[in-house]
C-alpha cells in the first residue's frame, strides 16, 4: 500500500495490543490516528501493576507469541533493541502443564491417560481409532459435538466433560467448542514416548495422540514460530515504551476517554464524539475501527441490548512472592482441570522472564482463581497458597515474602455457546447497517478470532479497506 498524501484521520476504539500495532503501522502509512481508551493506560491486559518495594505482577501471563506475519512481528520487534528480547522457539516457546487426576503434569499440557484403569485404556483407544478414517467437520455447534466426533463417548463423557465443567461450570453442550481449544482438548496422552515415534509418523494419530515429553517432542512443527518478552519483567514498561513511539509518530492517544456518540452520514462514521472525564468534544474520522467489542458499539448504532446477554464469570488474582523457587519444574504456568479447586490458572513469570525474581522478594507468581460469588468474604490469599500446597507447587520451607489478591469487575467471558450466539447475531445486526468506514477487530469480531495471533492477523487485513490517496 503507497503512503497517503493527505492525512486522513483514523480512530480506534480500544487500547489493546492489537490496536496498539494496528495504529503504528497506519501512523507509518500516513496516516493521522487517535486511540481512544477508557483506562488510564494504554495495553489492556498486556500491562502490569506495581506495588510498594517496586514489587511488579503482570496482569496474569501476556507472551507474544509471534504471527510469522514479518510486517506484524517486526513492528513488535521494534520496540526494543534485539538484545533486550527474551526470545524462545521450539519446544521452550510455550512451556505449559496441568494439574490433573491429582498430579501436577509437567511434561505435558494435554490430559495424560496412561493411569487409568486399563479397560478403560483399551475402551479410549478403540473409540479413537473408530475416528481415525472419520471425515471431520470444519464447524461444529458445541464442545460436545467436536469431542464426541475426535475422541467418542468415553473419553468424552468420563473425562472431558467433567474438567470442561470445572473450568467453566457448564456443560458440554452449551459450550461452544472455543472453550476445548482454549485448554488444549485437541489430544491426549495415552503412550509413552517411544511407542508415541512410532505411531507419529501417522498424521491421523498424530493430530489426537500427544507425544507425552513437550521439551523432547520431535520436529513436526510447520512454522518457526517464537515467543517473545522482554528481558526487564513487566509490561507496563513496555508499554511506556510503546505510548512514546506513538506519540512520536504523531498519534494521538487519549485515555480515561470513551466515544459515546457516532455520528453517520450516508453509511459513513463522520464524526465521533469523545468523553474525557469532565469534557468532551468531537473528532472527524475517515474510518473507525472497534476493538472493544459489539456490546459496546450496538447502542451506539441504536441497536438495543435488552434482550441480549453476555455471562461471565468473576475471577480474582493472588499476586504473591515466595522466596524459594516454586516445584514447577520448566512450566511457565499450568490450568487446574481437578474439581473442587477454585484454581483456573497458575503463572511462574521467572521461567519464561528470569528478570522477573527479584533477589530482595523472591519469585512471583499468579494465582488465577474463580470468585466464590456465594460466599463474598472468601480470603482468596489463603485459599490460593492452600491450593499451591496442594499442588505441590510450595511447601513448607518456602516462605512468603509478599500476598495481594486483586479482584477484577470484567469477568473471563465464557465460551458458551449463548454467548457466542450473541456476539453473532449482534455482529450481524451491525453489519446490517452496511456501515463503509467501520471494521470491528479484537476478540469475537469473527467467529473462531480469540488469540492475540488470530486478531492481529484479522485488524492488520483490513488496512486494504482503507481509501488510499495517490
Amino acid at each position: 500500500m503507497s503512503k497517503t498524501t493527505n492525512q486522513e484521520s483514523i480512530v480506534i476504539n480500544g487500547g489493546g495490543l492489537t490496536s496498539l500495532l494496528l495504529a503504528m503501522k497506519l501512523s507509518k502509512l500516513g496516516y493521522k490516528v487517535h486511540i481512544v481508551e477508557k483506562s488510564p493506560s494504554i495495553g489492556g491486559m498486556y500491562n502490569s501493576k506495581t506495588y510498594e518495594n517496586s514489587i511488579v505482577f503482570d496482569i496474569g501471563m501476556h507472551i507474544y507469541y509471534e504471527t510469522c506475519d514479518p510486517e506484524i512481528d517486526d513492528l513488535f520487534y521494534s520496540l526494543l533493541p534485539e538484545n533486550e528480547w527474551v526470545i524462545r522457539g521450539d519446544n521452550h516457546k510455550d512451556i505449559a502443564g496441568i494439574f490433573f487426576n491429582n498430579r501436577l503434569q509437567t511434561d505435558s499440557p494435554y490430559v495424560d491417560l496412561r493411569n487409568f484403569k486399563d479397560e478403560e485404556k483399551k475402551r479410549f483407544l478403540a473409540d479413537i481409532t473408530l475416528r481415525l478414517d472419520k471425515e471431520y467437520k470444519n464447524q461444529y455447534l458445541t464442545a460436545q459435538d467436536y469431542l464426541l466426533d475426535r475422541f467418542g463417548e468415553s473419553i468424552t463423557n468420563e473425562v472431558f466433560a467433567k474438567i470442561l465443567g470445572k473450568l467453566y461450570d457448564h456443560s458440554l453442550d452449551q459450550l461452544d467448542v472455543l472453550g476445548a481449544y482454549l485448554v488444549k482438548m485437541d489430544r491426549v496422552v495415552l503412550y509413552d514416548s517411544e511407542t508415541m515415534l512410532d505411531l507419529m509418523k501417522s498424521s491421523k494419530i498424530r493430530s489426537r495422540l500427544a507425544y507425552p515429553d513437550q521439551m523432547t517432542l520431535p520436529p513436526y512443527r510447520t512454522n518457526t514460530q517464537k515467543m517473545i518478552y522482554p528481558k526487564r519483567f513487566g509490561l507496563e514498561h513496555l508499554m511506556a515504551i510503546f505510548k512514546q513511539k506513538l506519540l512520536d509518530l504523531g498519534v494521538e492517544i487519549h485515555t480515561n476517554s470513551i466515544i459515546e456518540n457516532i455520528k453517520l452520514d450516508n453509511n459513513l462514521v463522520e464524526k465521533v464524539s469523545i468523553k474525557q472525564q469532565e469534557t468532551s468534544f468531537e473528532l472527524a474520522t475517515d474510518h473507525l475501527f472497534w476493538s472493544t467489542g459489539y456490546f459496546s458499539l450496538a447502542p451506539l448504532m441504536n441497536i438495543s441490548l435488552e434482550n441480549y446477554k453476555f455471562k461471565h464469570k468473576s475471577m480474582v488474582m493472588v499476586n504473591l512472592m515466595v522466596d524459594k523457587e516454586p516445584n514447577m519444574d520448566l512450566l511457565y504456568y499450568f490450568y487446574c482441570f481437578d474439581p473442587g479447586f477454585s484454581t483456573f490458572r497458575v503463572t511462574h513469570y521467572a521461567n519464561y522472564c528470569p528478570g522477573a525474581q527479584s533477589n530482595t522478594h523472591g519469585y512471583p507468581l499468579c494465582v488465577e482463581l474463580w470468585a466464590n460469588e456465594l460466599e463474598p468474604n472468601t480470603d482468596y490469599k489463603a485459599l490460593a497458597l492452600k491450593e499451591l500446597r496442594d499442588f505441590g507447587v510450595i511447601n513448607d520451607q518456602h516462605k512468603i515474602t509478599f500476598a495481594i489478591e486483586e479482584k477484577y469487575k470484567i469477568g473471563f467471558p465464557l465460551p458458551t455457546v449463548a454467548n457466542i450466539e450473541t456476539s453473532r447475531k449482534l455482529r450481524e445486526l451491525v453489519d446490517s447497517k452496511n456501515i463503509q468506514n467501520l471494521d470491528v477487530i479484537g476478540i469475537l469480531s469473527k467467529d473462531n478470532i480469540f488469540f492475540l495471533k488470530d486478531t492481529l492477523i484479522d485488524a492488520f487485513s483490513r488496512i486494504s479497506r482503507l481509501k488510499v490517496s495517490a
